[in-house]
């Protein structure tokens, strides 16, 4: 009857007979780096995102990034063991919301989270979604009060984007809208292209121009 997930994994097109429920209040949606005691200058990072390594490695050149998968308590744990597939292992690139959220033991390690001018946020990160049965009306009822419309709203920008350059979860993107104090909102984002990476920044009252702005500015193909 419902379905919980994390939002930026959450495919564009949603399938028939499932209906939003509520999105709640954001999580931290940034990126986190984490770093054993004894990391080199020249560390060897682990990633599951082509965004990850691809964004950070214009902020941390002196990085090597090689592909970490697992669920997070298991990639925390590689890197507390400092191996990965019998090579040395320095650190981590994870979403904040995920370790906030599980409170993992992060003892014996440096974090930090990552500024956005460092490493943008994939679309929807931080966010959950939950979904009902379009002919469960009830459920949308019970679950409205959880609704945060300035996160829905965000996520919805971040997602136009993805959208905008034919994307999925995969694609070398970062966006992230932040509500602005007199309304309206700041959008940002970070595409790394075979010619290297475009950022782009605009804010606004007028979300909907927003998008188009962005996508103007990344000189990426509209789809």
């Amino acid at each position: 009857d419902l379905l919980i997930h994390s939002l930026k994994d959450v495919a564009l097109d949603r399938p028939e007979g499932v209906v939003t429920a509520c999105i709640p209040l954001r999580e931290d949606p940034s990126d986190w780096l984490l770093l054993r005691q004894d990391a080199p200058p020249d560390p060897v990072i682990g990633t599951s995102a082509v965004r990850r390594e691809r964004l950070l490695k214009a902020a941390m050149p002196q990085a090597t990034f090689t592909w970490l998968r697992g669920n997070v308590p298991t990639r925390v744990q590689r890197v507390k063991d400092g191996q990965l597939r019998d090579a040395p292992l320095h650190g981590a690139v994870l979403a904040g919301a995920g370790l906030r959220r599980l409170g993992l033991d992060l003892s014996g390690l440096l974090f930090r989270p990552l500024r956005f001018d460092q490493l943008v946020p994939a679309p929807g990160q931080g966010a959950l979604l939950a979904e009902t049965r379009s002919d469960r009306p009830d459920l949308v009822e019970a679950f409205a009060d959880m609704n945060d419309l300035p996160t829905a709203e965000a996520v919805w920008l971040e997602r136009r984007v993805l959208r905008g350059i034919g994307g999925g979860c995969q694609q070398p993107l970062g966006a992230h809208a932040e509500p602005l104090e007199g309304g309206g909102f700041r959008l940002r984002a970070a595409y790394a292209g075979e010619d290297g990476i475009r950022k782009a920044l605009a804010e606004g009252l007028e979300a909907a121009m927003l998008v188009p702005e962005v996508l103007r500015q990344l000189g990426v193909p509209c789809v």
